[in-house]
């Protein structure tokens, strides 16, 4: 007998609207096969008596607003017990999906957040106004609603200058209660290629600075350490300073 997970990502959706660099779910041609509002809340009941509601789940995409039937999907949920929360690019955030949102229970809105330099992040999402939005959208959250509000963020070479400062802000920012990290992959729906960091469409993504890399997340690290607000376990962030700084082979000695 296996014990059943503790934690599930639901991708509800794979529209999205975005142009990331990091993912390329935007340049797929998706058959309209969406799950219904009813199949998704049958899927939950089977997820409760496999796990007995002890399981976080995890509302994703694609962008999860833009699913018809998202905030009674996970009304549901709440009622059956899970533990839920949503990540968003927070475009589509107005007041009235911040009320929605209070009204459905949801435990945990995640908002993406790659950069402090608007630049940066609407450069790495791809559509202009995305950091405004974004920033709005966690000012307006924390006014009208009291669910709990937390951002995430993609490391790379684009932003590793700032991962020190990013968190800093989000410590001093009373609106926010964690920052989760996220390490750079080949692009997520691109076709699969072992040397994806040497393919000119993707290497400006990947750190190259071992010493910078080294700094940085022993920076982060450190800061985990002394309390502030990182949501990542210390071992994965130990974990993401090897993979980032190409000591992969050292992860066989690494008790996760």
């Amino acid at each position: 007998m296996l014990e059943p997970p503790l934690y599930c990502d639901l991708n509800i959706t794979r529209r999205c609207f975005l142009h990331c660099k990091m993912c390329y779910m935007w340049q797929r041609k998706w058959i309209e096969d969406e799950l219904t509002e009813k199949s998704w809340i049958s899927f939950i009941d089977m997820l409760g008596d496999f796990s007995g509601n002890r399981m976080s789940i995890n509302f994703t995409g694609g962008e999860p607003l833009l699913k018809e039937g998202l905030f009674k999907i996970i009304k549901y949920a709440v009622k059956k017990g899970f533990y839920t929360s949503a990540v968003t690019n927070a475009f589509h955030l107005d007041k009235g999906k911040i009320h929605q949102i209070m009204d459905s229970g949801l435990n945990n809105l995640t908002i993406s957040l790659d950069s402090l330099d608007k630049d940066v992040h609407n450069s790495l999402r791809g559509v202009d106004g995305v950091y405004e939005k974004a920033v709005k959208a966690i000012d307006s959250f924390s006014r009208f609603c009291n669910t709990q509000l937390s951002i995430i963020t993609v490391i790379s070479n684009q932003n590793l200058d700032e991962l020190d400062r990013l968190v800093e802000w989000m410590q001093q920012n009373n609106k926010l209660t964690s920052i989760y990290f996220q390490a750079v992959t080949q692009p997520l729906y691109a076709p699969t290629d072992e040397n994806w960091r040497q393919d000119s469409r993707y290497n400006f993504l990947w750190p190259t600075d071992k010493e910078k890399i080294y700094c940085v997340l022993d920076k982060l690290i450190e800061f985990k350490s002394n309390g502030y607000f990182i949501a990542n376990p210390i071992k994965q962030l130990q974990v993401c300073l090897l993979y980032t700084s190409d000591a992969a082979d050292e992860l066989d000695g690494v008790d996760l």
